[in-house]
């Protein structure tokens, strides 16, 4: 299921960890993460999640049927 996000009232539809704005490639050893301010992932870090795939435990609001 896609998840969605609203910032400065432009509407995001996330469908994979790589393509959201909070999503951080890491550089210099530092591993891949997420950067969204309140993620619980973003204390325990993260991996390479997949081309197409969103973290289990993402706090972003389920993109509604038709936003998609």
């Amino acid at each position: 299921m896609n998840k969605t996000v609203n910032i400065d009232g432009k509407r995001y539809i996330i469908e994979s960890c790589e393509c959201c704005p909070f999503y951080d490639w890491g550089d210099e050893g530092y591993h891949d993460h997420c950067q969204y301010p309140v993620n619980p992932s973003t204390l325990k870090g993260h991996t390479a999640w997949g081309m197409d795939c969103i973290a289990k435990d993402c706090p972003l609001r389920d993109a509604k049927e038709g936003e998609e």
